[in-house]
């Protein structure tokens, strides 16, 4: 999977972090806010004073300077190191450094572990059994564990069920939440109920016969928008449509034969083909700030319109009748 750096040499948290360039500490400045002062005596001029803000402060990259957001002063810093300090528990009950990397300036910072021993289909396929810890600099989401099924053939993400991966800890509660041995304990408990759930999921979408003529009612029902009329011309809306028709029937290592297959031909569209901004010059665009916002989009956005949240209701519509 191309996203961030190859962490997989790592034996350590602190050596990932150090291979994927995320060995940087952020920061809190004071807020500084102008006042306009009255004066006590008739005949004076207002005037203005810089004032330190009572309860905001600045949030700061150290190395870069960049200004990442405003926060209240309850808010706590979280570093890189122990935001993720704790996988070093995963890696020692077998699980295996894979990707790191960050997001819009290190705004949104990430590791992908693989777990031991991929799940093999009866069809023969490999996914990876995939988690995903994430963080952000700029309050917009606690420190968070999803579930990541990889489907080594296409690099594609194939999650579902997202809906039972924790939120492990906000930047509001105690610095130490992530470091007990039972924390880590009942992650990994969560990812084996899950993904053994997941598996059978699968076997099951894999032996159910789904036609290209049922595509239309998917795509309508995952994008919320219904295929544009031939009287009418709505080029992103047909780049859609056609897209994952066309991934159905000849994606990679797609034959359009069975749900799983549509599932996929969803998959592959929220990972490698989807627009950016609803733009069609970005379908096949190379340029890093487009490639960055479509990974972010496909991996940690838990937006309406995030990849999450599209392949969870793809895998619900797909399997509410199996």
């Amino acid at each position: 999977m191309n996203i961030g750096y190859d962490i997989s040499t790592a034996t350590t948290v602190a050596e990932a972090l150090e291979i994927a360039q995320l060995n940087w500490k952020v920061k809190t400045t004071p807020t500084m806010y102008k006042r306009t002062i009255k004066p006590l005596l008739r005949g004076f001029s207002t005037w203005e004073k810089n004032v330190e803000s009572d309860k905001y402060v600045a949030i700061l990259r150290e190395d870069t300077q960049e200004e990442f957001a405003h926060v209240t002063k309850r808010y706590q810093l979280v570093q890189n190191q122990q935001a993720f300090g704790w996988v070093d528990k995963l890696i020692q009950e077998g699980g295996k450094f894979w990707r790191a990397g960050h997001f819009n300036g290190g705004r949104k910072v990430y590791m992908l572990i693989k777990q031991p021993i991929a799940i093999t289909m009866s069809t023969g396929e490999t996914i990876e059994r995939g988690i995903v810890i994430s963080t952000s600099h700029d309050a917009s989401q606690s420190i968070r564990v999803n579930w990541m099924p990889f489907r080594v053939h296409c690099f594609n993400i194939v999650g579902g069920l997202i809906k039972q991966a924790p939120s492990v800890s906000r930047h509001t509660a105690q610095k130490d939440t992530l470091l007990t041995y039972s924390a880590v304990s009942n992650i990994l408990n969560s990812a084996d109920n899950y993904f053994e759930n997941y598996q059978k999921a699968i076997e099951n979408m894999a032996q159910v016969v789904f036609y290209d003529s049922n595509l239309d009612a998917l795509i309508e029902h995952v994008f919320d928008t219904p295929r544009t009329p031939q009287d009418k011309n709505r080029k992103s809306n047909d780049y859609l449509y056609e897209q994952i028709h066309g991934n159905f029937i000849n994606g990679r290592e797609l034959y359009g034969k069975t749900t799983w297959e549509a599932y996929n031909a969803v998959c592959e569209y929220i990972d490698h083909q989807k627009l950016v901004g609803n733009k069609l010059e970005s379908r096949n665009s190379d340029v890093m700030q487009t490639v960055e916002v479509r990974q972010y989009n496909s991996l940690l956005s838990s937006s309406r319109g995030g990849g999450n949240q599209l392949r969870q209701k793809a895998f619900e519509y797909l399997t509410r009748s199996i």
